[in-house]
């Protein structure tokens, strides 16, 4: 089998078409997708308990073409944009040229390397972990997050989620993409799925609090709380 190559397939996404492989149901319209973005990171930062504050940095794993990083630099007083796709950080980089506190970092796929430890306040990642394409890689992520999270800083990863139900409702989506042409049967669009407990003891492991919570059908929330002296 062939290995998985997501920063080839992302470059390639993001040269035919970026607003679709990140919102799937996006009319292509920039300012509809920037600002669906908008209301989608209030919702879900509110939903998992995250306040945002300009004295608070925050490190958005994934974030594409900026649909949601705009909002984010709205909300905090230092942004890392961190994606594996050089073409979406070209996007990203041109659709949000008026930010000054947004920092680009062009991430290896599996890990936070170019973070110092201890070194933002909130870690945000939405429909990023679920294309991860193997389970050690979405693991790494989660230790990783741990790792450069400040005592007492918050993060909110979300994986799809397991059991029949979602399984079924992910391979519907896969299926009806697949017949308009989309590549969502590679390995570098479905992802892996992790085991839950995998989740929380990649976590806990480094010493940090961690839940999980479902929010829909097919999406489960990992919300990690690091340690306070």
């Amino acid at each position: 089998m062939r290995a998985p190559d997501s920063r080839g397939f992302w470059d390639d996404a993001a040269r035919g078409d970026a607003y679709w492989h990140i919102a799937t149901g996006s009319s292509g319209d920039p300012a509809e997708f920037y600002a669906s973005g908008a209301a989608e990171t209030d919702a879900l930062l509110a939903d998992c308990g995250i306040v945002p504050s300009e004295g608070r940095a925050v490190l958005e794993i994934g974030c594409g073409a900026g649909r949601m990083t705009w909002r984010l630099s709205e909300l905090f007083g230092q942004v890392i944009a961190l994606d594996v796709s050089a073409e979406m950080l070209r996007h990203a980089r041109r659709a949000l040229a008026g930010r000054g506190n947004i920092t680009f970092l062009h991430g290896n796929g599996s890990d936070l390397s170019g973070l110092a430890d201890q070194s933002v306040d909130v870690v945000f990642s939405y429909i990023t972990m679920q294309h991860v394409p193997t389970g050690a890689g979405q693991l790494s992520y989660v230790r990783e997050t741990a790792r450069v999270l400040r005592p007492g800083g918050q993060a909110a990863l979300q994986f799809r989620a397991n059991g029949v139900l979602p399984v079924a409702l992910d391979l519907a989506g896969h299926v009806a993409h697949a017949v308009q042409g989309r590549r969502t049967f590679r390995r570098e669009w479905r992802g892996a799925r992790v085991p839950a407990g995998e989740l929380l003891a990649a976590a806990r492991g480094r010493g940090a609090a961690a839940r999980l919570v479902r929010r829909g059908a097919r999406h489960l929330w990992l919300l990690i709380t690091a340690p306070t002296p």
